[in-house]
């Protein structure tokens, strides 16, 4: 089980035009990563197996998925999750 985490990151950024079909002028992606206080590689078969759109990369080692509309990736001694902002007021 992990149980704490260090070097913490939050970062937002503007990106222009993130996907050719996206109708608006720029976008803020939110991005937030850590350090585990664990090598993460042993959940990366239970990930694999329990979500239908998890990535496995061998080289080097680490795993893409999304969860609760997060994009996370996961690498042994890394995580991040990464989210463009949302309108709220169009749901």
């Amino acid at each position: 089980m992990l149980t704490s985490y260090s070097d913490v990151h939050c970062m937002v950024s503007n990106i222009n035009r993130p996907h050719p079909d996206d109708d608006s002028r720029s976008t803020k992606v939110w991005s937030l990563s850590f350090k585990p206080d664990q090598d993460t590689a042993f959940l990366f078969p239970y990930i694999n197996a329990a979500r239908d759109d998890a990535l496995w990369y061998e080289h080097p080692g680490h795993m893409k998925f999304l969860f609760e509309g997060y994009r996370c990736v996961l690498y042994p001694h890394l995580a991040a999750a990464h989210e463009r902002e949302r309108d709220l007021s169009n749901p």
